[in-house]
Parts: C-alpha cells; structure tokens; sequence
C-alpha cells in the first residue's frame, strides 16, 4: 500500500509550529485524505486552505510565541556557558574584539582620506600640473607635485580647456614682528584666482581684492589669535624679513578637509612685483621645485588630451638645450586623487600615500582572518564536550535546524 503524501502547506506549517502543536496538522492531513476519497482532489486542497486560513492568526501566533520563548532558552544557555568557561569567552570576546576595532578604526581612517578635498563644488574638474623630472643629484627621474612658476600662465593663455589657472608657491615663512613681539609664520603664496577654483570661505575680507596687491595676506583664525589675540586682525601691519610690511586683508575658514597646510596665504603680487623673484619665477629650471599649478577645467574637458599637448609646450618653452632632457613630462592628477595617490616629492602639505593605504587594508584581512581562525578553532575544540547537550536537546525533541540556532545565536552574541 503506497503510504499517503504530505501536502506542502502541511509541511510548511510543520515548521513553524512547535513540536506539541503537531498533531494539529496531523489532524487536518486526516481530513484532507479524507476529503481527497469523497469529493476530489480539488475540494480536498480548498478545503485545507480554507481551514488554514481562518486558522492563520492563531497559527502565527503560536510560532511567535514559541520563538520568543526558545530564543530567551538560547540566550539563558548561551549566558550560562560564557561564565562556566571563563578563559573560553575572554580569548574569544577580547580576540574578536580587538580585531574588529583596528579594522573598524582603519578602515575610518582610509574612509576618511578618501573624503579630502571633496568639499569644492567643482572637484571632479580640478587638476594639479606635477612634473616628471630628474633632479641634477640623481640618475633617475622623479614624479614631483611641483612645476615650473610661470606655467600657469601659459596653460591659461594657449590652452582653451583650461577655465581657470592658479599660481602657489609654497616658500612663504621666517620669523615676523608685530611691534616689539616675534613669531613664526608660516604660509602660501596665491592670487585671487584661488578663490575662483577653490570653494574656501573668507570670514573677514573680499576673495576678490584680498590677494590682489603687493603685501596683502590672509591669516586662519588660529593664527590671526596668536598674532592679535582678540583684536580685530583687519587692517593690521606683520613686518617678515627685510622689513617687508603685510597688510591683513582677511580671515580664512580653514575648518575644511584639504591637502592644503598654511597658517597664512600672500599674494601672489608680492612676488612678481620683485624683479629677481620674478626672474626665477621664469626660469623653469630654478622655479621647478616650490611652485604649483592647479588648473580648473572646463566642463566636458578631457584631461588625456591636454596632456598630449605637454611635450609640445616643454619643447617650446625650456629654453636651454642641455636642461630639456631631465624634464621629461608633464601629469594631471585629479584634485580629489591626491589624497591615497602616489607618493611625490615636495607636496604642498602631508599626504598619506595610496601605497601605505593598500598595505593598510591588507593588515585588515590578514587581523580578521586570524581571529576568524582562533574562534573556530576554540569553538570546535570546545563541540566535543557539548555532545552530550545536543544528544539531550535531540531526545527532547529538537531537530537539526534548532542546535544550529542555538549555535548561531550563541556566536551572534559573542560577536555583539
């Protein structure tokens, strides 16, 4: 006699409720054959729906209140068995722990990298100009984030993919008095057209006339605090070396991630307005190695194809034949791939390099895979003496499916 099969909807039901519930579904599978011999197939299926449907609110409920109350029996096994075996949970715990939190914490930190300079509102169209070039103490060439003084100018001027150019030099500094007291100050040399690229925000001055003459300079407030203390910095005199006098034209926010370190930015006039800092400013050569370009592209620009027009402007403009052989090239890099990009000699300020970062992850996966591997070790070493917990659980009438959920919730727990 071929033994009767079970419908789906009974054996799904069989899972959901609890063991001493069963005989409820053995009893509607009774009349469902039942009604199969008298009036059909199909009248014996709706029939079964219909009595599981108007029987599905209590149905549901029985299941919750059942999971409730075997999921508090796992946390109360679970509970007891981290304090029986005290060494067992702390190497655990503490393992688990200490791994997440160095991998959480770096891979912040990488997050956080990976957030400069994005603050500007037209970053995916800011260019830096570095240089490959071989420096006269060294044989071989060298990617660096400076480029000659008046390159600048130049892009601007012959190149229409170029919107916006901007000159820093990054040799402002020396000791400064204000009156009879000294201090150390720090600082950018730019031009207004900063303001035009770059989104910082001036608390004090007009970005459009506050780096526009010679002597003008713009303080963080930090810097305009330890200069004035609480006085008013507008319109204050600093004298730096050689008896040059700096008028404060503006405060700067400087409360914003950026690869730019200053404590002051001077206009770019002070410079040009001296006719030798002006001829070194030409010369490519001694230029090279403390200025920047930073270029705003015009939008739908390819990168690529001013690139391609480099070696073109090096031919025409670095005049001196036995020179042109150690500059090889010129690079774009975005704004925002400073940040965890190659690492380059003479950045503009400190910059974590993209190779560390890589290293940095790979700690991550070597310290997860470790604790992964202690856990599972202690935890299978530990599955033999539990044995006879799951053989009682299985007398009692658990199935597979509940001693892996009591396993499971005891190692969500210790992980939480």
């Amino acid at each position: 006699m071929t033994p009767y099969k079970s419908p789906v909807l009974l054996q799904l039901l069989d899972s959901i409720l609890p063991p001493d519930l069963h005989h409820l579904t053995g009893d509607m599978e009774e009349e469902f054959h039942q009604k199969k011999e008298e009036s059909g197939t199909i009248r014996a299926h709706l029939s079964l729906w219909f009595h599981v449907l108007r029987s599905a609110h209590w149905f549901l409920f029985q299941s919750l209140t059942w999971n409730i109350i075997m999921l508090y029996n796992y946390l109360k096994v679970t509970w007891r068995n981290i304090k029986k075996h005290k060494s067992f949970s702390f190497i655990n715990i503490f393992g688990l722990a200490l791994s997440m939190s160095v991998c959480l914490l770096i891979i912040l930190f990488i997050v956080d990298q990976k957030s400069y300079d994005r603050f500007n509102s037209k970053a995916d169209q800011i260019f830096r100009v570095i240089t490959d070039y071989k420096s006269p103490w060294s044989n071989n060439s060298t990617l660096y984030a400076t480029s000659p003084g008046n390159l600048a100018d130049k892009l601007q001027t012959n190149y229409p993919s170029v919107e916006q150019a901007v000159h820093i030099r990054g040799n402002f500094g020396g000791e400064v008095r204000i009156g009879k007291k000294t201090f150390i100050l720090k600082g950018l040399y730019t031009e207004p057209a900063f303001f035009n690229v770059f989104d910082f925000e001036l608390i004090k001055g007009n970005p459009e006339t506050a780096l526009a003459k010679p002597g003008n300079i713009i303080l963080t407030p930090k810097t305009a605090k330890k200069l004035f203390g609480d006085d008013d910095p507008m319109g204050e005199v600093i004298t730096g070396l050689g008896d040059r006098d700096y008028t404060v034209t503006g405060v700067i926010d400087p409360d914003v991630k950026t690869n730019f370190e200053f404590e002051s930015l001077v206009s770019y006039a002070t410079l040009t307005s001296d006719p030798e800092a002006m001829e070194k400013l030409d010369n490519w050569k001694e230029s090279i190695s403390n200025s920047y370009t930073y270029l705003l592209l015009k939008k739908g620009a390819e990168p690529a194809s001013l690139e391609q027009q480099f070696p073109e402007l090096i031919e025409s403009s670095y005049t001196d034949p036995a020179q042109k052989a150690v500059l090889y090239h010129f690079n774009l890099q975005p704004l925002t791939g400073i940040s965890l990009g190659p690492a380059l000699s003479n950045e503009i300020g400190w910059v974590f390099p993209g190779i560390v970062a890589w290293f940095m992850i790979g700690f991550v996966v070597i310290i997860i895979l470790v604790a992964c591997f202690n856990y599972i070790s202690l935890t299978v070493a530990r599955a033999l003496n539990r044995s006879k917990e799951v053989g009682v659980r299985k007398v009692m009438g658990a199935v597979r499916w509940n001693v892996v959920k009591q396993f499971l919730t005891e190692s969500v727990i210790i992980a939480i």
